[in-house]
């Protein structure tokens, strides 16, 4: 995609620690021990440490967001998913059947990262499933023009929280605002909401752009965040998990995404949509934290 811009960027941080591990579905990590420091007794007090939490992220990486909650007070659990662009992706038209998830390190390099984490706030009784993601771009200017070589594109991406059907509940189901939280380029997306989760917008084209030109090599964009606050659900069971979908866009139009327990985020209203459902590995196996991992072990 070109687009003839203002050649001047404000530049960010970027996170170039590119992780090269399996890019399918590995556990970071699943044993949480008991944390010394108190857990917030109060919503203000939860969501300022979350967005300390973040910083921490953005910083050093979702695996030191996790060591941060832990260290004070709340345990956490997380897992990671990366995946492939689809190589349709760089064609006009045709449907491509070719699995796209990247499954040989050695062969590829993932272009999405989300990592998925669910903590525990004991002491409100509440609960905070959190995603953070990134995207690799190539992203360069040649001809009075910027071209994206690889990465974002319009339409918006989709990310997903779901849960089984009443087992859990935002913690303010009147204000669906209080229950969310979003980053720059990552809103909730109104009217996704229902008993089996909800979805959020990724604005993936201009949150590579906004980081800025990346010449002639790949850069990853900072990590970005979607998060909701839960309670347990008329129907909770204590093995109970939440997880995450992502859905990949490149062409079409999309107005709303949805969400349904296990198949996961899907569009909701679009037109002339190509895109890819990156719920689970070629394995099967989906983005999901159980509540045990959320639980002081």
């Amino acid at each position: 995609m070109d687009r003839n811009v203002d050649s001047r960027f404000k530049r960010r941080s970027v996170l170039k620690a590119l992780g090269t591990g399996l890019a399918g579905m590995s556990t970071v990590s699943s044993s949480i021990g008991a944390a010394e420091q108190q857990s917030p007794q109060t919503e203000e007090q939860a969501d300022a440490l979350m967005k300390a939490a973040r910083q921490v992220g953005r910083q050093r990486g979702p695996q030191a967001r996790v060591e941060f909650l832990r260290n004070h007070g709340i345990p956490t659990g997380i897992e990671k998913a990366e995946f492939s662009f689809p190589e349709e992706k760089a064609e006009e038209d045709g449907a491509s059947t070719q699995k796209v998830d990247c499954v040989e390190p050695t062969q590829c390099d993932a272009d999405i990262q989300v990592y998925l984490s669910f903590s525990y706030l004991g002491d409100l009784d509440q609960y905070y499933a959190e995603a953070m993601m990134r995207m690799r771009y190539l992203y360069t200017y040649s001809g009075g023009y910027y071209h994206m070589l690889s990465g974002g594109e319009d339409p918006d991406d989709g990310l997903g929280f779901q849960w089984e059907n009443d087992h859990w509940e935002v913690r303010s189901p009147n204000d669906l605002l209080d229950s969310t939280e979003g980053d720059t380029h990552i809103d909730w997306d109104d009217g996704s909401w229902n008993q089996q989760g909800l979805a959020f917008k990724v604005h993936d084209y201009n949150m590579c752009v906004d980081n800025g030109p990346t010449e002639d090599t790949y850069e990853w964009t900072p990590y970005e965040y979607a998060g909701v606050y839960l309670v347990q659900g008329d129907a909770f069971q204590e093995d109970d998990a939440v997880t995450a979908s992502y859905m990949h866009t490149w062409k079409g139009t999309v107005s709303t995404f949805s969400v349904s327990f296990p198949a996961g985020i899907s569009i909701g209203v679009g037109n002339n949509v190509k895109a890819e459902d990156f719920q689970t590995n070629p394995n099967g196996d989906t983005l999901r934290v159980t509540i045990s991992e959320a639980y002081p072990q």
